[in-house]
């Protein structure tokens, strides 16, 4: 195409002298149009007939500005490209033709095809002050400017939704095998700090703690004041995340008193303070802190931790909706797993049979009782198998006298149970069998 240069036009000298002052010029687009125009360009007030405007970048060396316009063929409609307008905006945003040229009789044809396509790039030089700071203002096509879209993907890459590392994380709709509404004392001592696990995966570490399941959150509680309270999760393979950086987040749907939250750690299945990194919460809202694990991180336990004792009273409580750990400096979003994941996640850890289960015994006079069914997920280490008891399988009402003695098991499932008597038959039931992987720890605040 035949363009005689670009000039500057008198609307664009009074804009530039202006900037001089005010130390900012701002810059629209490029105006592509097929018209004539036959007076002296520095004239020009506008585009004689306007076709479509380009999205410009720029880019600045010193005092120098480089302007760049892509025009690709496939996106207009067969054209002349006869006149070309750098378009300004003054200081009310009224638009200003700042440079101009006309190719006349010598323009030369956009050619609109899906089959052939190029891009012509328009690149135009300019001189301004270095101390005038200039901009770019987005039109209203649907067009993005380059700098536009780095800004995107810098704000993209924040973003990208980071798998959630914590099982169990939507209290909402939370998996609870254990099927309690209230988890409370744990047990008959009052001495007693091993962990007791409530809904699957979090459990409470103080006499003092109370988990109630409602309908949309969960409330940790403390039953009594003047003493701490404790709800966590601890993550498997603690030594992995040795130099990374994670990131924990919370929603807080109500709260009464301050809760700590953050990852805290610990040896030898004990947890101890201070945390690798928390923060203290004291409203609604959702609530974040990052932590950095150190590189020489080599601690026998990871827990993500909700910790309550700062001026503690009987009866501090808060609802939280969803927690979430995640890789990287940014709380990105919470999305729930479906729930059959999320059940699968939990009972590699933990799964029972609440009400019963068809056990086969050799003869009337065995004491070996071998469960009908394998586990329903692998167990991610050799578990714990406790029963209520055995029952006839003529009558489930009826327990039998034969307990379990020792069991028999792989991380697949039940090889048999051993019996302290045989059951007098060749089937019995077993009620309330229990699978239990869960990684257990003392909290040593």
């Amino acid at each position: 195409m035949s363009f005689k240069g670009i000039v500057l036009t008198n609307q664009g000298k009074i804009l530039l002298n202006k900037a001089h002052e005010s130390k900012i010029f701002k810059l629209k687009c490029l105006r592509i149009g097929d018209g004539f125009y036959t007076d002296d360009h520095e004239n020009c007030e506008s585009v004689v007939h306007s076709l479509f405007d380009v999205p410009i970048n720029i880019n600045r060396e010193n005092n120098k500005i480089i302007i760049d316009a892509d025009v690709i063929n496939y996106e207009q409609e067969e054209c002349y490209m006869r006149e070309i307008a750098i378009i300004a905006l003054d200081e009310n945003n009224n638009e200003i033709v700042y440079a101009y040229d006309n190719a006349g009789n010598d323009a030369e044809i956009l050619a609109r095809s899906s089959q052939v396509i190029y891009e012509t790039r328009l690149r135009f030089y300019f001189i301004i002050e270095n101390d005038i700071s200039v901009h770019i203002s987005v039109s209203s096509n649907m067009y993005a400017l380059n700098a536009d879209l780095q800004v995107l993907n810098s704000k993209l890459d924040k973003m990208v939704l980071h798998p959630n590392l914590i099982i169990n994380a939507d209290f909402s709709n939370c998996i609870n095998q254990r099927a309690m509404n209230e988890y409370g004392q744990m047990g008959d001592g009052t001495t007693q700090l091993k962990t007791y696990y409530t809904i699957d995966r979090w459990c409470k570490g103080h006499e003092t703690t109370s988990i109630i399941v409602c309908d949309d959150y969960v409330r940790f509680k403390s039953r009594v004041g003047t003493d701490q309270a404790t709800f966590g999760q601890a993550l498997e393979f603690p030594k992995m995340y040795a130099g990374k950086t994670l990131t924990l987040s919370c929603k807080i749907k109500e709260i009464v008193g301050s809760v700590e939250f953050g990852l805290f750690y610990g040896s030898n299945n004990y947890l101890s303070k201070p945390s690798l990194n928390s923060i203290n919460i004291n409203a609604t809202g959702i609530h974040h802190v990052t932590v950095r694990v150190p590189e020489n991180f080599n601690e026998d336990l990871l827990v993500v931790l909700f910790y309550m004792h700062n001026e503690l009273n009987q009866g501090d409580y808060v609802d939280i909706e969803w927690v979430k750990l995640e890789h990287g400096e940014v709380a990105t979003p919470f999305i729930p797993r479906l729930r059959g994941e999320e059940l699968q996640l939990c009972q590699r850890f933990y799964e029972n049979f609440l009400h019963s289960m068809y056990c086969i015994v050799p003869t009337n006079t065995s004491k070996v009782a071998t469960p009908l069914m394998g586990f329903k997920v692998k167990k991610r280490t050799i578990p714990k198998v406790t029963t209520e008891g055995f029952y006839s399988h003529t009558n489930s009402a009826t327990k039998l006298a034969a307990e379990q003695e020792s069991v028999v098991v792989s991380t697949n499932g039940i090889t048999y149970i051993q019996l302290t008597e045989a059951v007098g038959a060749t089937m019995c039931y077993v009620k309330n069998l229990e699978i239990d992987s869960e990684i257990y720890f003392n909290c040593s605040f």
